[in-house]
């Protein structure tokens, strides 16, 4: 009986092992997604930023040109 509770124990973590490595295996490269999209976000949001504080009307019109470039 002992003998039987042992081996059902060890099955049934066995099972728990495969899937937290499961688990593991695909909140790895969500986390590291999500940490790529979070540095873009805050490269964008600091640009925007950046171009919102400009007050040249010379530089406004260069970086206008720059991003019509990059939307086409």
């Amino acid at each position: 009986m002992m003998a039987c509770a042992g081996g059902s124990g060890l099955f049934f973590t066995s099972q728990i092992k495969k899937k937290v490595e499961t688990i593991s295996e695909i909140a790895s490269p969500l986390d590291k997604l999500s940490s790529l999209v979070a540095g873009d976000m805050l490269k964008s949001h600091i640009a925007v930023l950046y171009l919102l504080s400009l007050k040249d009307s010379k530089s406004i019109q260069a970086h206008q040109t720059m991003l019509e470039k990059k939307k086409s």
